[in-house]
């Protein structure tokens, strides 16, 4: 963070940058474990998790959330080419 304060931003604004890179990157541990969780307990299978995503997304603020609004219906999607 040192690099990045020195660089491009004052004292203030990286401190800012640094909680929500850390926010960001807690959260999406802790949706990563969720999701695991989630599609390895008996019974959930990769519809089920699919479904889920969709559901999430679309419960999302679209004033606070508008890109993932946007996309909710391809971010829950399951995709077999890949």
């Amino acid at each position: 963070m040192g690099v990045v304060q020195q660089r491009w931003f004052p004292s203030v604004s990286s401190t800012r940058v640094a909680y929500h890179c850390n926010s960001f990157v807690t959260e999406l541990a802790a949706d990563e474990a969720r999701i695991a969780a989630f599609a390895t307990a008996p019974g959930s299978g990769g519809r089920k998790v699919y479904a889920q995503a969709r559901k999430h997304f679309k419960s999302l603020p679209r004033g606070e959330c508008a890109v993932f609004r946007g996309l909710d219906d391809h971010l829950g999607e399951d995709d077999p080419a890949t």
